[in-house]
């Protein structure tokens, strides 16, 4: 309680660097009390020699510190605006797949027509109709044989197969016959 005291009395005193503070002692209740009179007869104590408090009053920094908190508010809302006007900018499209897609099929450079159909839906173009590739010709069927000889047998179209032995024979393309029941079956 004391210490609080002697603190309070000396911040109250500080700022009159020119004044004199006594420090008193009730001779009766040891109670300690400062004051810029000197001190009653009923009273032991004396004159306190304090020293000039630093004359530093710091409203510089105040009004420095609140310069910077101005600066950093403006600051902050140019961030602000930037990010706006930011967002408001049109932007580079990111890849696109099907954008890819199209650029190639309207080049004619996937390599089916499947693909190029896909990638002409995708893109909103209409498709392409080739023609489409001509069918292979049908595996020829057996064929009947109209006439043989000792050397071979002739087809009805007048294609020759040659004898090897027994019921074997080769077509004239090089490939393996073989007769049965009057038809001759190629692989």
């Amino acid at each position: 309680m004391v210490k609080v005291l002697i603190a309070c009395s000396l911040l109250g005193v500080s700022g009159l660097a020119s004044a004199q503070v006594f420090k008193c002692i009730d001779d009766k209740t040891k109670k300690i009390t400062f004051s810029d009179v000197p001190c009653p007869k009923t009273a032991s104590g004396g004159y306190v020699d304090v020293r000039p408090t630093n004359q530093f009053d710091g409203g510089h920094l105040r009004q420095h510190s609140a310069q910077e908190r101005a600066a950093d508010a403006r600051r902050a809302y140019e961030r602000e605006l930037e990010a706006q006007q930011e967002a408001m900018r049109p932007r580079a499209a990111a890849p696109n797949p099907m954008a890819e897609a199209c650029a190639e099929a309207m080049k004619g450079r996937l390599d089916s027509r499947a693909a190029r159909n896909r990638a002409a839906v995708l893109c909103g173009q209409p498709q392409t109709i080739d023609e489409p590739a001509p069918m292979p010709a049908p595996a020829a069927g057996p064929s009947r044989i109209g006439k043989c000889d000792a050397n071979g047998c002739w087809g009805p179209g007048g294609e020759r197969y040659n004898h090897r032995n027994g019921d074997r024979f080769t077509g004239t393309d090089g490939r393996p016959c073989r007769l049965h029941n009057g038809q001759m079956f190629c692989n």
